[in-house]
């Protein structure tokens, strides 16, 4: 893609405080929103109007998963208050309170048949049936030696980023585990096709993990040394939140394409007149 200098639009004052994370629906019509302020918002990408708010979490919410096979019509949410709720995205209501990790909870992210994962700075991935209404996980990964910082499923595959520096993909279906070390601890991780994943590092690098052949590509030039900040694709351009205020685009051979001014986390809306979305510590989203 052509990478844009100025936001086309910004939907202004959409969180009190910094925004935390973005996830849009499969078509990229609708964007969920999340920030400091414990909110969760729901917005249309092409009006701006806000649809909905989800408020229940105790104190900042930091993952939000869209269950694809519902058509959008259930999505997850977790938090520093270790919550993690499953919502009714129109009625705006929770239908389920999953408890069962002693740390916040960082990530979530959906499989199949209703499977929810969930990881946490406990060091753990707990599995959830959520269509069984149960109410402890059906099986916990426990093999992260720190607390678990990222998560992307491709079915039967699961990949599990740690702050002990490796990225561990669990194949479900042979009972199989792979482990793949990135150094430094990983800032999140994102899925861009099946058997390759995007992971972000605490060194200020993103790496290409292929499931086979390993890191097979870096990308480098913006900061993150801190901060959680899961990456994203769209339309064969990594993009990913900067420390220094910035989102950063590159190819996927590794070479820059540009940067914009203003945001934290990013998330791509491929398909739709935008090509990607940007959270600001401001509160506002900008859609470029």
């Amino acid at each position: 893609m052509t990478f844009p200098s100025t936001p086309a639009s910004t939907i202004h004052g959409a969180h009190k405080g910094s925004i935390t994370v973005l996830c849009p629906n499969a078509a990229a019509t609708y964007l969920l929103s999340a920030g400091v302020d414990r909110a969760i918002h729901l917005y249309n990408v092409s009006t701006h109007a806000r649809v909905q708010t989800y408020l229940l979490h105790a104190s900042e919410v930091l993952a939000l998963s869209i269950n694809g096979e519902s058509n959008g019509a259930q999505f997850a949410s977790s938090g520093a208050d270790r919550n993690i709720f499953v919502w009714d995205t129109e009625r705006g209501v929770t239908t389920q309170r999953l408890r069962g990790h002693d740390a916040k909870v960082t990530c979530v992210e959906y499989g199949p048949q209703g499977v929810l994962f969930t990881g946490s700075f406990d060091g753990r991935v707990n599995v959830w049936d959520t269509r069984s209404r149960g109410y402890k996980p059906i099986q916990v990964l426990a093999d992260a030696r720190d607390g678990v910082t990222g998560l992307a499923v491709a079915n039967p595959v699961v990949h599990v980023g740690s702050l002990d520096g490796a990225l561990r993909s669990y194949d479900l279906r042979k009972g199989v585990i792979t482990t793949d070390r990135v150094g430094a601890g990983v800032a999140g991780v994102t899925t861009v096709e099946a058997g390759t994943v995007l992971v972000s590092t605490l060194a200020s690098e993103l790496r290409l993990v292929d499931d086979a052949a390993g890191v097979i590509q870096r990308f480098a030039g913006h900061v993150n040394t801190e901060y959680l900040m899961r990456p994203s694709v769209v339309d064969m351009t990594v993009l990913a939140g900067s420390e220094d205020g910035r989102v950063y685009g590159w190819d996927l051979d590794g070479t820059p394409v540009g940067s914009v001014a203003g945001g934290v986390c990013v998330a791509g809306l491929d398909g739709t007149a935008y090509q990607f979305a940007t959270g600001m510590s401001s509160g506002d989203i900008a859609l470029y």
